[in-house]
């Protein structure tokens, strides 16, 4: 069941870097509290194919610059190789590419579509730690080979901007781990955002933009926390930061200068262990309560992506995976101005501390008016490419006041 087993090519992986949070990142930002207002906007189920093809992971959609087509890819096919489908916008399989499993040239053992416009198309292998240009028919080009570890890969917001010939990207840097009495480790650690810049001689020039406090992280009794506390993504020309603990977020330039920072109150929660090992059960199997842990608090912040023409950031109240409606999203503009809630499609894992934010940024794309998104069912093969119409109504205004949310998912 993909309940048990979608810890796929993301969630094993990009748990053990990050860990549970003993930190004040607060400031003397007031939070903000956000009316009760919705913002008119409904998403309509217009399309929904399934591709034939043997692998051991659902796809992947990559953000290219491409106004014909939509790329959606498959990490491993039955042959371990990248399979890349370019698809019309209408859904209709144009043609398919790979890109090999290996070490060579034009290989990679894990690689990851960061973008691409007409000229080219860049893949980054996080086991190689180098960028591999691609033309539009995935020929090879030129690799980029990093020399230094920056740190654990963040699995999401990784972006390349063509026009700048860089890539944006995060990593959880470690400084020190210890073990203190007991079943405890505690690891010291930064977050920060990188600008890889792709340099004419192959080689990446790199400038940290970001960087969070000092971080102590701890396991306790021999269990991994599984969450993550920052994310980012590049929408809109520029960099939005969000801190999902405190739910805040930043707005930079690709130079690392900071034009919004703005924090916003939610209701503090706790769960009793009880609750929480009943969830890491649902989530990670039968074992999984031995193996894993849940935070304690409230991470109110999951996930954020753009949509239309703002930013949505999914809201959630516990981590049961059995939450199962449509889901409530606080919708910005790109300025950070709240516009109001909307209701969007439920997907797998939304509301996991760890894995909804992948799940965003690997399975959904805005273009050209329509959502793209990934809808996985029960097991790993049960997947859905699926085409959504958003709508805004008009004539209303941009807000109106609410007393219950009365979006109901349009099918």
């Amino acid at each position: 069941m993909i309940k048990n087993m979608l810890l796929t090519f993301i969630a094993v992986t990009a748990v053990l870097p990050i860990l549970s949070i003993n930190c004040n990142h607060g400031d003397n930002i007031k939070a903000e509290k956000l009316p009760d207002k919705i913002f008119p906007m409904a998403f309509r189920k217009e399309k929904a194919i399934r591709i034939d093809i043997i692998t051991k992971e659902p796809p992947v959609i990559a953000d290219i610059n491409d106004p014909d087509n939509i790329y959606i890819y498959f990490l491993q096919d039955q042959d371990k190789n990248c399979v890349v489908i370019k698809l019309t916008n209408d859904l209709e399989i144009k043609n398919r590419y790979f890109i090999g499993n290996g070490m060579g040239p034009g290989e990679a053992l894990n690689p990851r579509i960061y973008g691409g416009d007409d000229r080219s198309i860049i893949v980054y292998d996080v086991m190689a730690r180098k960028f591999i240009e691609f033309d539009r028919n995935f020929k090879l080009m030129n690799e980029y080979k990093s020399p230094k570890n920056l740190g654990g890969y963040f699995y999401s917001g990784g972006k390349y901007i063509p026009d700048l010939r860089m890539v944006i990207d995060g990593f959880n840097y470690t400084v020190s781990m210890a073990k203190e009495s007991g079943d405890t480790l505690v690891f010291r650690s930064y977050r920060r955002i990188y600008a890889r810049k792709l340099m004419p001689n192959r080689s990446i020039k790199d400038s940290k933009l970001f960087e969070t406090p000092l971080v102590e992280e701890r396991w306790e009794n021999n269990l991994t926390p599984v969450f993550r506390d920052i994310n980012f993504g590049y929408y809109f020309g520029h960099i939005f930061i969000l801190d999902k603990m405190d739910y805040r977020i930043k707005k930079m330039t690709t130079d690392g200068r900071v034009l919004k920072d703005k924090r916003f109150a939610f209701e503090a929660k706790t769960f009793s262990k009880s609750d929480r090992e009943e969830w890491v059960t649902k989530a990670f199997g039968p074992k999984g309560k031995k193996k894993f842990s849940f935070p304690e608090k409230l991470i109110p912040a999951c996930w954020m992506m753009p949509v239309a023409n703002g930013i949505a950031v999914g809201r959630c109240n516990n981590y049961n995976p059995d939450e199962k409606s449509p889901i409530i999203a606080d919708y910005f503009d790109p300025d950070l101005n709240f516009l109001g809630k909307i209701t969007m499609p439920y997907f797998w894992a939304w509301n996991r501390p760890d894995q909804g934010q992948c799940e965003a940024y690997y399975r959904f794309l805005f273009k050209n008016g329509k959502l793209y998104s990934v809808q996985i069912g029960e097991d790993l093969d049960d997947f859905q490419v699926v085409r959504w119409g958003v709508h805004i109504e008009k004539g209303k205004g941009d807000i109106q006041e609410i007393i219950l949310l009365p979006f109901i998912l349009k099918k």
